[in-house]
């Protein structure tokens, strides 16, 4: 042991890393990073629910002369080393175990719709032209081939670039599904939105063509130009938040698909805020909706930090490894000289921790001015999330302050009660090539600050390898492996799943504007899904050939396969209330079926089945049909060879979505609202394995002929509940498994609804009538007291849109969902109009009868845009002038209410239960406004 010592501080080193810090602790720290002989287990996985191996009876049928592998630029150590991040990110779906065997996704073409493209990345590999497998794309928003963002500034500027390497990516730093696969971009919107005035006025028009990537008629013209481009798989990590299988664009979306097409597509990241919490794309019901899934896992780099020593006998240097994660690749060899940041004015150098970011303030005249060149500072963050009050910034953008005094580089640590708060997007960087990140290991960052302090302290100093060594590292901001809590989920308000499978989508190494840094999101978990449908699908194509692999019967099968592949998602204990089953105790607790569909999917075990299995999923409705339902599962074996099958039921837990208090008023109360359905609070309901339905297996133990087929049936005894615990919206689910003699195993997922879809309270509150800032200007001051509102007629015309522009806009009615409504429409009434009166309603409506004077504006059940509680909308900026209009025969007409002093209106909203019939009064909610108009000259 070679051994250095100065006042106030010993280090003590060992050639075998073994350091000791002044306390006396020994600590193992790598130097030398992972071990590349380093043998890997394939049955070995990141969570229990992901395990998979392949099994050595059966035979690869690719062409083992093949030479993908050697075609690209791996990661250092990807297919050799077990702390390789890539091989614990991509081991948990099979896609690494098919990278591994060749499968590269070679010959096939993925669409990735999006916002922007920086095309000139170097991971795109076509600055040179050596590898460059992108295809000719275009800009639908611009009808332009400008593909690049809108603005470099807007936080979503790369996304872009992210989402579509995150499929196709393959260089020293990335590894996407398919690396040899084609990748054509298009540009179906702008990353950022329209901006409209505060009396709804265009203030900026950002789109020429004005493009609607959500309307069937712009989306279809990006469809076909991907169909002409060869695309067979198009993965959209966009779209509205709103949970309808039913609406006009998830309807075009399932045709697309039924004609050969698989499409893959992100839900929101609001799965805090609950369940329905779906994008328009994925919900429809054939477009593949991919949750983020959290491997636990985090990319980071392992550096060399060098410190010198020096005493009365001789200099002493000390290397060691540091692990430097949660910001950019530090590519490209460097040598920094480190130095712990301290303000000018600050003489104590023993301090071991020098001065906090946080505790700067601005402008603060002890900032040096200037650093010295090529140095990288540790700093110390006390309060991650600390921010200013004047400003509003958070502590961390004070990184780009030093960065502009002169650093080369920050590495930030902070003490171990505020680690949960280390955040990706903190701070925003914005010196390209500068390395930004953290270091977790506190008994690291003592060591360097011990050793800096130390007054023999020569140099120090971190090199940064031509490549670094990209490591698997605990998140120490995640509960571990399990679905990401921000994952959207379903189902659909009309019932329909929604979620199809998850994939690893939290903290993914992605390609940015100017380098590389981690991402989340199911933004990025759906390419990931794509990348890996494109290596089994290039496999089936050199198989099967072209014409057979892509015909429509083929990819249908492709999908069932994909979905049955999956495993549940164990939940974590950390984030829900699990309530057992007393019959069962001991029972695995899966995440909702309704928030993971099957499960993490597994693309070996996909790409190795042969078994043909319907339906794809069980969708068992709400409870109208009654509390019981029998239904088909079919096993298909198009070999030579029978296949021994044993199937078992695993009930998944029930969870209400409202608790358990009183709903007899038509409103619910603030205090009864939860987040998993109302977005207020911060916990959700239990997991309740009590809320189950009980399922009887016809077989539990079959043999499928070779080239035959068998069937069996499914009983299930749906959930009886109170009236009172319907109205809570009570979801239940579960899993039906099925293990063939080789283990392989496939699931189906189950869910269905307690209770009848209009058991719930469709209105969260009362309506409210707020009256705009114009509506003051124009001496209607007081109108919110006043029981009678006279209206003067305004000389414009007053448009069917909800959202036009129109200065003579008055009020703005708030609408607040609690649930999804199949139809809305707020109308003119007379005044004496009364909800529940005899014959007070029909549909269509027509004009004079039951009061109805006229429309306001309304969703239309032809145009299949039904409401949600997140995308409601909802009629803001409601035109209260005189005018309305009226559809007849869809047509519409405009029209102008009678200005006489007799005739007295109201508003009135009338809002359609899920699955309810249009022309029933009683299936609506319905609401009046407490003032009454008179419109006059």
């Amino acid at each position: 042991m070679e051994s250095a010592s100065s006042r106030g501080a010993v280090l003590e080193y060992r050639s075998d890393s073994l350091l000791a810090v002044p306390s006396g602790t020994f600590v193992v720290l790598p130097c030398s990073g992972v071990d590349a002989t380093a043998s890997w287990n394939t049955t070995t996985n990141l969570a229990a629910n992901a395990t998979f191996a392949l099994n050595n009876t059966r035979s690869d049928p690719l062409d083992t002369a093949q030479t993908g592998l050697a075609k690209l630029t791996w990661p250092l150590g990807y297919f050799e080393w077990d702390n390789s991040y890539w091989k614990a990110i991509h081991n948990a779906t099979g896609i690494w175990e098919l990278q591994k065997g060749r499968l590269l996704g070679e010959g096939v073409s993925v669409a990735i719709f999006d916002f922007g493209f920086y095309l000139d990345h170097d991971a795109y590999s076509c600055l040179d032209g050596s590898q460059c497998r992108l295809l000719s794309g275009w800009n639908f928003a611009d009808n332009d081939d400008n593909l690049l963002p809108f603005s470099d500034q807007d936080f979503a500027a790369s996304h872009g670039t992210e989402v579509s390497l995150a499929a196709t990516g393959g260089n020293k730093f990335l590894v996407g599904p398919m690396p040899l696969g084609n990748m054509l971009p298009v540009k179906i919107g702008h990353n950022k939105a329209k901006k409209f005035g505060p009396d709804g006025e265009r203030v900026t028009q950002l789109s020429e063509t004005d493009f609607n990537s959500s309307d069937p008629k712009d989306l279809s013209k990006a469809i076909e130009f991907a169909q002409t481009a060869g695309c067979h798989i198009i993965s959209m990590s966009y779209g509205p938040p709103t949970s309808w299988s039913s609406r006009a664009c998830p309807v075009y979306l399932d045709e697309v698909a039924d004609n050969g097409y698989l499409l893959f597509a992100s839900p929101t990241n609001d799965g805090e805020k609950g369940v329905c919490t779906l994008t328009l794309q994925s919900s429809a019901q054939k477009v593949i909706a991919v949750g983020n899934y959290d491997s636990g896992y985090i990319p980071s780099f392992e550096l060399v930090a060098k410190i010198r020593l020096e005493d009365a006998r001789s200099a002493q240097e000390l290397r060691f490894g540091i692990i430097y994660s949660f910001g950019n690749v530090p590519f490209g060899k460097k040598v920094l000289r480190l130095q712990a940041f301290r303000s000018e004015q600050s003489t104590d150098v023993t301090e071991p921790y020098g001065s906090d970011l946080c505790s700067l303030q601005d402008y603060d005249p002890d900032l040096p001015v200037r650093f010295p060149p090529r140095t990288i500072l540790l700093v110390r963050v006390s309060l991650v999330r600390k921010r200013n009050r004047l400003t509003g910034e958070y502590c961390l953008d004070r990184v780009n302050d030093l960065l502009d005094r002169g650093a080369s580089g920050v590495l930030l640590w902070t003490p171990e009660v505020d680690k949960q708060n280390v955040a990706r997007e903190e701070p925003p960087i914005k010196h390209e090539g500068k390395p930004v990140g953290w270091l977790l290991d506190d008994i690291m960052v003592n060591l360097l600050l011990t050793a800096l302090s130390a007054r023999g302290s020569d140099s120090a100093s971190v090199t940064f390898p031509l490549t670094p060594k990209i490591m698997a590292l605990k998140n120490p901001t995640s509960d571990g492996p399990g679905l990401h809590s921000t994952s959207g989920s379903g189902p659909t308000w009309d019932l329909k799943f929604g979620i199809d499978i998850v994939t690893p989508g939290t903290e993914i190494l992605l390609a940015e504007k100017g380098g590389y840094g981690p991402g989340s999101g199911t933004s990025v978990a759906t390419p990931i899904a794509a990348g890996g449908a494109g290596q089994v699908l290039a496999a089936n194509i050199r198989r099967d050939g072209k014409i057979k692999a892509l015909s429509p019967d083929a990819i249908s099968l492709f999908r069932s396969r994909m979905i049955h592949s999956a495993r549940p998602v164990p939940a974590r204990a950390s984030q829900h209330h699990l309530v057992a089953n007393p019959d069962h105790p001991s029972l695995i607790v899966y995440e909702p079926p309704w928030k993971t569909g099957t499960g993490v999917v597994n693309f070996t075990n996909m790409y190795f089945t042969t078994l043909e299995l319907s339906p794809d999923s069980i969708e068992l409705g709400d409870i109208s049909a009654g509390l019981s339902r029998t239904l088909q599962l079919t096993f298909r074996n198009p070999t030579d060879k029978p296949e021994s099958i044993r199937v078992r039921h695993h009930p998944g837990p029930g969870q209400y979505q409202i608790t358990e208090l009183d709903l007899s008023g038509p409103y619910i109360p603030t205090s009864l609202r939860i987040p998993t359905y109302f977005n207020e609070f911060d916990e959700e309901d239990d997991y309740d394995m009590n809320l189950a339905a009980k399922v009887v297996i016809s077989e539990s133990e079959i043999i499928v002929p070779e080239n035959g087929e068998k069937n069996i049936t499914l009983s299930f005894t749906l959930p009886d509940l109170a009236p009172a615990q319907r109205k809570r919206f009570p979801l239940y689910g579960g899993f039906i498994f099925a293990v063939n003699q080789d283990d392989d195993e496939f699931t189906w997922a189950y869910f269905g609804l307690a209770a009848l879809s209009g058991d719930t309270p469709l209105l969260m509150r009362e309506p409210q009538l707020r009256w705009m800032k114009v509506a003051e200007e124009r001496g209607f001051q007081d109108v919110p007291k006043r029981d009678v509102v006279d209206i003067n007629k305004s000389p414009e015309s007053t448009s069917t849109d909800s959202t036009a522009s129109n200065t003579s806009r008055l009020a703005s009615l708030h609408v607040s969902l609690a649930s999804g409504a199949e139809f809305m429409a707020i109308d003119y009434v007379l005044a004496d109009w009364k909800p529940g009166k005899q014959g007070g309603w029909e549909y269509p409506q027509v004009l004079g009868k039951h009061g109805y004077c006229g429309s306001i504006a309304y969703m239309r059940h032809i145009d299949r845009s039904p409401a949600d509680p997140r995308f409601p909308g909802y009629f803001n900026k409601v035109a209260l002038d005189g005018s309305a209009f009226h559809v007849e025969e869809n047509i519409v007409k405009k029209i102008k209410l009678e200005s006489t002093t007799e005739n007295l209106y109201k508003v009135r909203l009338m809002v359609l239960r899920v699955g309810g019939n249009y022309s029933k009064e009683s299936d609506y909610e319905a609401w009046t406004s407490s003032q009454t108009f008179r419109i006059v000259e």
